[in-house]
């Protein structure tokens, strides 16, 4: 994977079983609120885990 530079970002509140947005800015965050778990996308529709 090459570097990317991150220009802007979003962030995204919901629930554990709400499907997670896509076609979103590379670097965004999804915060599961009921179980306080954060992901990150690193490719704007693939969400990881950040620890």
């Amino acid at each position: 994977m090459a570097v990317k530079f991150i220009t802007s970002h979003k962030n995204f509140i919901g629930l554990s079983t709400d499907t997670k947005p896509t076609s979103v800015p590379v670097g965004s965050k999804f915060i599961e609120y009921d179980r306080t778990k954060t992901f990150i996308t690193y490719d704007g529709t693939n969400w990881i885990r950040e620890s």
